[in-house]
């Protein structure tokens, strides 16, 4: 990889890390109107369907994101690539909290999943049929 691709992968890993969080909103929000009466809204609740968010949006926009970029750009190591973007986006995301909290098993099981997601994508653009135009857009 050269280095400006290590440059875009702290971008990426930042744009990533916003729509992480602004899908979470959403998703609090739909959880707090399920939940209803049920539970009062706290601390706890909000964590709870934030975790619940980015366990499910996180490790789909890691994969989105390197499946698309490896198409876009196939000379480029994509597993190289996806590995630079999920350690800068794991340094962005712990030190948005201080490092606090980031080795409990349920943390560590969603950084797995967006690890996998990410490979995944790259695994997936390797694979995927070329010069049919698709990987121009």
């Amino acid at each position: 990889m050269r280095t400006s691709d290590w440059f875009k992968a702290v971008g990426v890993a930042l744009l990533l890390t916003m729509l992480d969080i602004a899908a979470a909103y959403p998703v609090v929000g739909v959880y707090a109107w399920v939940a209803g009466e049920r539970y009062p809204l706290s601390q706890a609740f909000i964590q709870r369907g934030a975790m619940l968010s980015t366990a499910i949006v996180g490790p789909t926009l890691m994969f989105a994101t390197q499946w698309w970029l490896g198409l876009r750009k196939p000379d480029r190591n994509p597993w190289m690539f996806a590995v630079a973007v999920f350690a800068a986006y794991v340094l962005i995301d712990w030190s948005m909290v201080l490092f606090q909290g980031m080795l409990k098993p349920e943390i560590l099981g969603i950084m797995a999943l967006k690890l996998a997601g990410a490979l995944l994508g790259a695994w997936t653009a390797q694979r995927w049929p070329r010069g049919n135009g698709s990987a121009t857009a």
